[in-house]
């Protein structure tokens, strides 16, 4: 954990595990309400798991 965080998500952790996985995505848990963005903007979140997705299936 870091103390000066710029970005900040809480939620299931199932629905993170899936997204980690390849299975779905930011934009509709946090439309589903299964993951909140509680500091941070919602679009940073996405451009990040985005890049993550990327880099994850390039490996």
């Amino acid at each position: 954990t870091k103390f000066e965080a710029i970005i900040v998500i809480s939620g299931k952790s199932d629905a993170i595990v899936r997204i980690c996985e390849g299975k779905g995505d930011f934009t509709h848990a946090i439309s589903r309400e299964e993951i909140l963005v509680e500091q941070g903007d919602v679009m940073d979140v996405i451009r990040l798991t985005r890049a993550i997705t990327i880099i994850l299936k390039a490996n």
